[in-house]
């Protein structure tokens, strides 16, 4: 992943513009390689390029802080959104808080989960064992 980091740089010296694509691989480098401050700043620099952050771009940076710093950063970053927050963005979390143990967060995901789709099991399942680990 780190290679996507080298070749994004090499696009920049170049003086090719990039698009959305890649700033998607380079995102995801940046949650491969757990690099929370690089993400945050290619994230910033997406305007910069004249172009305005699209649903991916933010699923990479809800992973990337929830996995490496917060998860109520993470949220924090859903609830700032321009978009209107869809399953895949709310999914992050929900699992992030499974394995954190968090299950204020996991809480607040899964109502977003049962409203965008109430039908699916997964959600219900992972808040279930989530409570079952800490005995509720």
């Amino acid at each position: 992943m780190i290679q996507a980091l080298a070749l994004y740089e090499r696009i920049l010296q170049e003086n090719i513009k990039p698009d959305s694509i890649n700033f998607v691989g380079v995102l995801s480098a940046c949650i491969s390689a757990d690099m929370v401050g690089k993400g945050h700043e290619n994230f910033n620099s997406i305007s910069e390029h004249g172009m305005t952050p699209i649903m991916d771009h933010y699923a990479c940076m809800v992973t990337l802080i929830g996995r490496s710093s917060s998860v109520d950063k993470a949220v924090d970053l859903i609830k700032s959104m321009p978009h209107v927050p869809d399953y895949p963005i709310w999914s992050t979390p929900l699992s992030i808080c499974a394995k954190k143990g968090d299950i204020k967060n996991a809480e607040l995901a899964a109502g977003h989960f049962f409203k965008l789709d109430p039908h699916n099991a997964g959600s219900y399942i992972m808040l279930s064992n989530l409570y079952a680990a800490y005995g509720r």
